[in-house]
C-alpha cells in the first residue's frame, strides 16, 4: 500500500507539470498567472474529482487509494495541452518537480486522498517558494559566467528593444552585420537576462558582434539586462501600449524602454524610430540615428507594398539614396530594415552589400510570414500582440486582391484598456477583411467592433478554438484569397512550409 501511495505521489507530480508549464509561459510570475491557473479546466476538474473522492472515502474507503490513482491520471492529459509552446524541461523545472514529488509523497502518507487533488496547485506554489533562494543563487552565478564570457569576446554588443519589431530588427541587423563582421544574435525570442545568459554561455567561437534582444514586463527589466550585458550601441524600435497589466501605464513603458540609454556613451550609436511620437522623447549623450519616413538621418521614401514584397528607398542625410527590394511585407518591415541599415552602415558595413542582403531576407516566423499555397495564401502574423503590429497587419492584408479571411484573437495583456483597444481593432478590421472569425477572451469586443464597423453579421464567426475558426472560415478563401491569422496559428499549419 505504501508503494501505491508513492506511485500516486509520482502521478500527482506529473500532473503538477501543467501548472509549472503555465507559469513558465508567463515568465514564472504568479501574479500574472493566477487567473489562468485557478480559472482553468485543470483546476475546475480537480474540484470535481475531490468531491468524487470524498464520496468514495465515505461509502467505499477500501477503494480510496485506487480512486486517487485514477484521479491523478485524469489530470495528467493537461500536461500535454500546450502543443504550440510545450513545457521546456530546464534544470529549474527539474528541481521544481523533484520538490513537488517530495511534498506529495509526504502528503499521500498523511492526508486523505480526496484532499490531494485540491492541493496540486498549492503544492506547486510552496515548492516554488522553497526553491527561490536556491534558484536565485544559481541564476546569479549563471549570469556572472555569461557576463565574463561576453567581456572576453571584446566584441561589439548591441541591444535591441522596443514594444514591437525587436525580433525582426535583431535578425535583420545580424544579417546586415554579417556582411562585414562575424556576427551572432540571440535566438527566437530570448530576451530575458537568463535567456540571454543561456545564449551567451553556449557561444563556442568568439564573435566580432553580438546582437541581443531585450524585453520587459515592468520598469527596471531593460536596466537589469544592460547591467549584466552592457551595450556599445542600441536600437529602440518604437514604443506602444503593451503589457499594461504589468507596466500600469504607457509612461512606464516609455521609461522602461529608454533605460538602455543610461548605459550608452558619447561614442555609442542609438537608432530611434522617428515615426513614433513616443520615441521622440528620448535624448542623451549618444549619437542618435533618426530613422523613418520622418527620419532626419535616414528617411524612407517611395514605399510600395505587394504580396510579392516591399520596395522603398532609404536616403541618408547626405542625400545618398539606396533602392531596396525585400520579400518581407509591409511598411513596418521597411522601417525594420531601415533601422538595421542605419546602424550597420554607421558601423562601416558597405551600404551596397546591405541592399543586396535585404533582397535575400527570410520571413521571421509568425511575423507577417506569407505562406504561398496553390492559388491562395496564408498570412501568419501569429506573434502580433500590440497595436502597432495590428496596423502593419491591416496594411499588408489590404494588398491582397481575393477574399480576405481573418482569424483574430485581438491584443492581449492590455489591462483595463483591453476592451476599448480590441473594439477599435475590430472596427478597423471591418474596413479591410471580408470575413472574420474571432475567438478568445477578446471575442466580444472584436465582434462588437466588427459589427459597428459595418461587417454583416453573417460574415462574423464566434469560435471556440482555432480549429473551429479554420473550419468555419476556410471555405470562403477562394482563388487569390488569403486566410490571415492575427495573434496565433493552428499547430497543423505551422508544419506547412512555403512553396
Amino acid at each position: 500500500m505504501v508503494l501505491l501511495k508513492i506511485f500516486t505521489a509520482l502521478l500527482f507530480t506529473f500532473s503538477s507539470a501543467y501548472y509549472v508549464w503555465q507559469l513558465q509561459l508567463n515568465g514564472y510570475f504568479w501574479k500574472r498567472s493566477i487567473k489562468k491557473l485557478v480559472f482553468c479546466p485543470a483546476f475546475l476538474l480537480s474540484v470535481i474529482l475531490s468531491a468524487v473522492q470524498t464520496a468514495v472515502l465515505i461509502f467505499a474507503p477500501d477503494c480510496a487509494v485506487w480512486v486517487g490513482v485514477a484521479c491523478s491520471l485524469s489530470l495528467s492529459p493537461f500536461v500535454f495541452s500546450g502543443k504550440k509552446t510545450p513545457i521546456v524541461l530546464t534544470k529549474r523545472v527539474g528541481r521544481w518537480l523533484v520538490v513537488n514529488f517530495v511534498v506529495f509523497s509526504a502528503l499521500t502518507l498523511t492526508l486523505a486522498e480526496c484532499v490531494l487533488v485540491l492541493v496540486v496547485l498549492p503544492v506547486t506554489f510552496v515548492a516554488d517558494m522553497l526553491l527561490k533562494p536556491v534558484n536565485a543563487a544559481i541564476n546569479v552565478r549563471y549570469l556572472k559566467n555569461a557576463r565574463k564570457k561576453l567581456k572576453s569576446f571584446n566584441c561589439i554588443t548591441i541591444v535591441v528593444t522596443g514594444s514591437y519589431g525587436k525580433t525582426s530588427v535583431k535578425n535583420i541587423l545580424n544579417t546586415f552585420l554579417a556582411t562585414k563582421y562575424d556576427s551572432v544574435c540571440s535566438p527566437s525570442s530570448f530576451n530575458t537576462p537568463l535567456g540571454l545568459a543561456r545564449f551567451i554561455n553556449e557561444i563556442e567561437k568568439p564573435p566580432q558582434a553580438v546582437v541581443l534582444e531585450a524585453g520587459a514586463k515592468k520598469r527596471g527589466d531593460i536596466a537589469e539586462i544592460c547591467r549584466w550585458f552592457r551595450p556599445d550601441h542600441a536600437v529602440i524600435c518604437g514604443v506602444a501600449p503593451q503589457h499594461l497589466d504589468t507596466f500600469g501605464s504607457l509612461d512606464n513603458v516609455i521609461a522602461a524602454k529608454g533605460e538602455v540609454l543610461d548605459f550608452l556613451t558619447e561614442k555609442s550609436f542609438c537608432v530611434i524610430n522617428a515615426d513614433d511620437v513616443n520615441s521622440r522623447r528620448y535624448a542623451g549623450k549618444f549619437n542618435k540615428l533618426s530613422v523613418g519616413i520622418k527620419g532626419e538621418d535616414f528617411s524612407i521614401k517611395n514605399l510600395s507594398i505587394t504580396p510579392d514584397g516591399t520596395r522603398f528607398v532609404v536616403e541618408d542625410k547626405k542625400g545618398k539614396k539606396y533602392e531596396i527590394f525585400t520579400p518581407l511585407l509591409g511598411s513596418i518591415n521597411a522601417l525594420n530594415i531601415s533601422m538595421a541599415f542605419a546602424l550597420a552602415a554607421s558601423l562601416d558595413c558597405d551600404p551596397c552589400a546591405l541592399v543586396e542582403a535585404a533582397g535575400k531576407l527570410s520571413y521571421v516566423p509568425h511575423r507577417l510570414e506569407l505562406i504561398k499555397k496553390d492559388g491562395w495564401y496564408i498570412l501568419d502574423d501569429g506573434y502580433n500582440a500590440n497595436s502597432k503590429g495590428v496596423e502593419g497587419f491591416l496594411e499588408v492584408l489590404s494588398c491582397f486582391n481575393g477574399n480576405k479571411c481573418v482569424v483574430a484573437q485581438g491584443i492581449v495583456e492590455m489591462g483595463k484598456e483591453g476592451r476599448q483597444v480590441n473594439y477599435s481593432f475590430g472596427k478597423k478590421l471591418a474596413k479591410t477583411a471580408d470575413f472574420c472569425a474571432v475567438l478568445g477572451e477578446n471575442s466580444d469586443a472584436l465582434k462588437d467592433g466588427l459589427s459597428d464597423g459595418g461587417m454583416p453579421s453573417d460574415k462574423i464567426f464566434i469560435c471556440t478554438s482555432l480549429t473551429d475558426a479554420v473550419n468555419k472560415i476556410s471555405g470562403y478563401v477562394g482563388d487569390g484569397g488569403v486566410i490571415a491569422f492575427q495573434n496565433d496559428l493552428p499547430d497543423n499549419m505551422t508544419k506547412r512550409r512555403k512553396k
